[in-house]
């Protein structure tokens, strides 16, 4: 398949060059939002047709030049012509097929959106992908300009009102803002899911350390853009641009954002952004939800090719498809003038683990929360006072054996090489038989703790080695003993100072080292229940492995994608690494503690 629109390489280049322009669409068609003449004709609008293969020709279609200029749609619409009614558009990478087998196929009574009779709905492959292959080219026009064009060609159709809404996750995400910034004319809203607006370096490097489990994905459809992420592992120009390349005020149109805890994805990054610095004629009407859920959650129980859920990470897909029932209400809202007073919601929905609930708020984090430290003392425990007296303590870290990863936020879909799982896996296994990491624990709770927003550890450490990284799992630490993961975070010590140049480390010297979370977090640590800290220098393959010898990254002697050659660190030397506690420059992490 030939990926060449999201490759960011292209993006980039297609926006340097200027070649973003303007699509026309159809703007004449009269809208009457619903069936004949407003009226509510049932029996007429729900009988639907199906089409399989449409295929829509794009801007750049020529019968001499590129007469493969058309992409795959399959299409669900009312089978009476004059019935017409607003649009849902799924524009994605993975093929038409799978979409179709998961949202209407042998389970579509349960897909609540999707069984709506209310909606037309357009299944459409991106140029170059699924069955359109043959449309991509050198200097085609770009995924936003195709998205546009595939709107113009819906509000043409004679069963549109004119109206269309776009719908999607992960990549399908991606491609919605990229859809919406050329202000196509009949797109009213979208609801891009598990993926930020923009092509944020933290994503990619998580405190300095880069994602590679999170890369292994990305090179089986994008290995442009994965090339791309590895020549900037520094905080450079590149990514200055890249972090800006969607322009929020180009955004016209009510986002519905949905995301995870257990994605990567910090929806709440882009939401902000949207608010603060959006067109002021949507900035009020974004809004978020935020649900116990992995990457893969708001698809079906089935992970990528070969992995099942188990019965412990079914419990963070959304099998009640609660996703579903919000985007159906804010399509309702702007696209069929329904009063769900859906506009009159809070902006922010968020699931608070712990609580096992959903709460909202209008800001994030919400208001009456402050960074609250919780200090590491000799004894390993958590404390409101730092120590009285210096201190300190050393592990091992050994490149070639790792801390392993062990669920969390994680991206692989597949049982093959490794089996990662998703959510929050007691975290038991990373410490039994093994040398390599300190728990810290605090007390036992006597009231619930509620934590919402950003945490992060303030430490100080050091290495006998030219480099090294500092991992953390913040835990749950339940009263039978078990280890629930909450969020995690990294940093390598080059970038003690600042992303964006890497300092040359002194073995022995004490550094103060800021590791940030991967995510934000909405957690209650309930009464009878502590606070843990796990401290590692790795947690693999989540992030790669320091080879603590200067060098960035493990070499290994292979190239085949086997669990052997990925474990291969033939440049890895092992370290003992150091944690400082003292009064003076004690070591914290600090949690956004709701009062």
């Amino acid at each position: 398949m030939k990926f060449r629109q999201s490759s960011l390489l292209i993006l980039l280049s297609l926006y340097l060059a200027g070649s973003v322009f303007a699509c026309s669409g159809n703007n004449d068609r009269p809208a009457d939002g619903g069936p004949i003449d407003g009226q509510d004709n049932a029996a007429l609008c729900s009988a639907r047709v199906i089409e399989p293969e449409v295929w829509i020709s794009l801007r750049d279609f020529d019968e001499v030049e590129h007469p493969d200029a058309r992409v795959r749609a399959y299409v669900v619409r009312p089978s009476a012509e004059d019935c017409r009614v607003p649009s849902i558009l799924i524009f994605t990478p993975y093929g038409i097929d799978g979409a179709v087998d998961s949202w209407f196929g042998a389970e579509s009574e349960k897909q609540i959106l999707f069984r709506s009779r209310d909606y037309a709905f357009v299944i459409a492959d991106w140029r170059g992908t699924g069955d359109s292959e043959a449309a991509a080219y050198e200097g085609s026009p770009s995924q936003g300009q195709d998205g546009a064009d595939i709107v113009a060609w819906i509000t043409s159709q004679s069963w549109s009102d004119g109206q269309v809404g776009s719908y999607g996750a992960s990549a399908l995400g991606g491609a919605q803002y990229e859809i919406a910034l050329e202000q196509a004319p009949g797109l009213i809203c979208a609801v891009p899911m598990m993926k930020e607006m923009g092509w944020f370096y933290p994503v990619y490097y998580p405190g300095g350390v880069l994602r590679e489990e999170y890369l292994w994905l990305l090179e089986m459809v994008f290995p442009g853009l994965v090339e791309l992420v590895k020549q900037h592992p520094v905080r450079d120009a590149f990514w200055d641009f890249a972090e800006q390349v969607h322009d929020p005020q180009g955004i016209k149109i009510p986002l519905l954002l949905i995301g995870g805890w257990w994605d990567h994805n910090d929806l709440f990054r882009s939401f902000q952004w949207l608010r603060t610095q959006g067109h002021e004629s949507a900035r009020d009407q974004h809004r978020l939800l935020f649900g116990p859920w992995h990457h893969f959650a708001t698809g079906t129980a089935t992970v990528g090719a070969t992995a099942e859920l188990t019965e412990a990470e079914k419990a963070f897909w959304d099998g009640e498809k609660i996703s579903q029932q919000s985007a159906l209400a804010f399509f309702d809202f702007h696209l069929r003038s329904i009063d769900n007073k859906f506009n009159q919601q809070a902006r922010l929905r968020f699931f608070q683990h712990g609580e096992e609930n959903w709460q909202e708020a209008d800001t994030w984090p919400p208001a009456g929360v402050q960074d609250t430290p919780f200090y590491l003392l000799p004894d390993q425990s958590l404390s409101a006072s730092p120590p009285q007296e210096s201190n300190k303590m050393t592990f091992p870290y050994d490149p070639k054996d790792p801390s392993p990863t062990w669920g969390g936020s994680t991206m692989w879909p597949f049982d093959t090489p490794i089996d990662l799982f998703h959510g929050p896996i007691d975290q038991s296994p990373v410490l039994i038989d093994r040398q390599d990491a300190l728990l810290f624990k605090g007390p036992i709770l006597t009231e619930a703790l509620v934590v919402q927003g950003y945490a992060h550890a303030k430490l100080h450490v050091a290495t006998d080695r030219k480099d090294s990284d500092f991992v953390i799992r913040l835990v749950d630490v339940l009263p039978d003993g078990s280890l629930r993961l909450v969020v995690d975070g990294a940093r390598s010590l080059r970038f003690h100072d600042a992303y964006e140049t890497e300092s040359v480390i002194i073995a022995e010297q004490e550094y103060s080292l800021d590791l940030p979370m991967t995510m934000p977090l909405a957690h209650t640590f309930l009464a009878g229940h502590r606070v843990g800290l796990i401290l590692t220098s790795s947690n693999w393959p989540m992030f790669s492995r320091n080879p603590n010898n200067g060098e960035r990254s493990c070499t290994s002697s292979c190239a085949d994608f086997s669990q052997a050659c990925l474990q291969q660190c033939l440049n890895g030397v092992p370290a003992l690494n150091t944690l400082f506690m003292s009064q003076d420059a004690p070591s914290a992490l600090f949690l956004p503690v709701k009062s």
